[in-house]
C-alpha cells in the first residue's frame, strides 16, 4: 500500500484525480463532500476500522471507483443519479439514503450493473436490507 491517513480527511470539490486514493490505507474515517468520485478513486483502499462516507449531493461514482476497495462501510446518497459499476467483494455493507427500490432503479440505469446478479455486499436501506445473495435486476 501507499501512504497512511490516520486523522479523519473530509475532501470537498467538485471531483478529483483518478487513482488519488488508490492503495491508501485508511485508519480514520474519510467524508467526501464532492459531485463525482473519479474512476479508481479508491481502488485497493484500505480502510482499517474506519467509513467511508459520501455526503449528499454526489451525483456520479464512475467506474471501478471502488475496485478492490476493502471497507466495512460506504455510505451512499440518494442524491447519486450515475453508480457505475465496481467490484464490490471488499466492502461488507453499503449504506444507501434511499429505498431499496431507489437503489435498484440506480443501478439498473448506471453503467456496468446489467449483467451483475448481486451487489456482492449487503445494502442496508431505509426501507430494509438488500442481502448480498438478494438478485438484484
Amino acid at each position: 500500500l501507499g501512504a497512511i491517513c490516520r486523522e479523519q480527511y473530509t475532501l470537498t470539490r467538485k471531483t478529483f484525480p483518478a487513482s488519488l486514493f488508490s492503495n491508501v490505507k485508511f485508519n480514520s474515517d474519510v467524508i467526501l463532500d464532492v459531485e463525482i468520485v473519479p474512476t479508481w478513486g479508491f481502488s485497493a483502499a484500505e480502510f482499517d476500522n474506519s467509513k467511508l462516507i459520501i455526503k449528499s449531493g454526489c451525483k456520479e461514482i464512475k467506474e471501478n471507483a471502488f475496485d478492490m476497495t476493502n471497507c466495512d462501510d460506504l455510505y451512499l446518497p440518494s442524491s447519486l443519479t450515475s453508480f457505475e459499476y465496481s467490484n464490490p467483494m471488499m466492502i461488507t455493507n453499503m449504506h444507501y439514503d434511499g429505498t431499496k427500490s431507489e437503489f435498484i432503479q440506480l443501478l439498473s440505469i448506471s453503467k456496468g450493473w446489467y449483467n451483475v446478479h448481486s451487489t456482492g455486499c449487503n445494502v442496508f436501506c431505509t426501507d430494509g436490507m438488500i442481502s448480498w445473495e438478494d438478485s438484484i435486476l
